[in-house]
């Protein structure tokens, strides 16, 4: 990628929200389900930003949040 993109305050409000349900309780894990679910596409930013963390279960759900708001080809 030539142009760094910005980063936008709301994706990065929300990554750190998720990251913490991530680490443990099925409560967080309910959240970042609910959130996939929605499959919007304008979720993007948010699906792609969890896919380049290092956790793997961060990796795992922006994967499958990219398939569910039907950017698979891309992937």
């Amino acid at each position: 990628m030539a142009v760094a993109e910005e980063e936008d305050p709301a994706i990065e409000a929300a990554v750190s929200l998720l990251r913490r349900c991530v680490s443990g309780d099925e409560e967080g894990q309910g959240l970042i389900l609910a959130i996939r679910r929605m499959c919007d596409p304008s979720l993007e930013p948010l699906f792609r930003k969890m896919l380049a963390m290092p956790d793997p279960n961060m990796k795992g759900h922006g994967l499958l949040g990219l398939v569910e708001v039907g950017l698979e080809k891309e992937l």
